[in-house]
């Protein structure tokens, strides 16, 4: 919750209250809050298996690429650009220990057929790969590389030529500086 907006922190608790107030009170009278099935991923536990390995692959090459940009801002001797982007891949490295250690779970679950275990390491996993995304980024603004991955939009600005460089809003004003002046001749000759 580091980078968390203010209104996220300051409202999560009334919507975490909010929902427990609306839920229908269960056989104690209490309310309980649940997700329903249809909610969550409808992915086979071989098939989780599958995406999490290509998540971790790609969070891998994502962490690869931050330390190559880590290394040119080093040889650059840019210190805004190499704290950014160390800042960057410090987050990435963190993000990457915490899926290295669901992408364990997940497969504990699956060996054990607890499809809740498994719902619940396949999501976090699907949540830090989309995170790593972010922050991979956030590094390349970090150093101003735009990059369009395929399935992206760019946008390209095309001026047409027909349309005058100079400013047509600009007043030119007239010469207003007085004549030269003759050079006086001196009284005494």
């Amino acid at each position: 919750m580091r980078n968390a907006p203010r209104w996220f922190i300051r409202f999560t608790p009334l919507l975490v209250a909010g929902a427990a107030l609306a839920a229908p009170p269960d056989d104690k009278g209490q309310g309980a809050v649940e997700v329903p099935f249809s909610k969550q991923a409808r992915l086979s536990p071989q098939e989780q298996l599958t995406q999490a390995r290509e998540y971790m692959l790609k969070m891998d090459a994502i962490a690869e690429r931050v330390t190559k940009m880590k290394a040119a801002a080093q040889q650059e001797k840019d210190v805004i650009k190499l704290n950014c982007v160390d800042d960057k891949l410090m987050q990435i490295k963190g993000r990457i220990a915490v899926a290295n250690k669901s992408m364990r779970e997940l497969n504990d679950a699956v060996s054990r057929g607890d499809d809740g275990a498994r719902q619940h390491e396949f999501s976090r996993l699907t949540i830090l790969h989309s995170t790593v995304e972010t922050l991979r980024a956030e590094a390349d603004n970090c150093v101003g590389e735009v990059n369009i991955r395929p399935g992206e939009q760019a946008t390209i600005l095309v001026i047409d030529p027909s349309i005058p460089v100079d400013d047509p809003t600009a007043t030119i004003l007239p010469d207003t500086q007085p004549p030269p002046r003759e050079p006086e001749s001196s009284p005494i000759t």
